[in-house]
């Protein structure tokens, strides 16, 4: 995992269950002086995904078009299987 992909995974972790708007995961992975739109997240965020993923097992990061991402709750996982 890349130092980026580990921070994005880790602001995302800290505020599973909660939307984390675009700019506000950009700030986070690349400091707020970093001019970069919402389609580069994009990219870091399905390499994420990609390694994150297991064969058959559930995603664990949800989007929401246009807003951000969101890291899905343990709990949440369980509830849908």
């Amino acid at each position: 995992m890349t130092r980026v992909e580990y921070k994005l995974l880790h602001h995302l972790v800290r505020s599973a269950g909660h939307l984390m708007r675009h700019q506000a995961l950009l700030e986070r992975a690349w400091g707020s002086e970093y001019d970069a739109g919402p389609e580069y997240l994009t990219v870091f965020i399905s390499r994420l995904r990609t390694k994150l993923r297991t064969p058959g097992g559930p995603e664990y990061i949800e989007t929401e078009l246009g807003r951000g991402y969101r890291f899905v709750r343990l709990r949440e996982l369980a509830a849908t299987a």
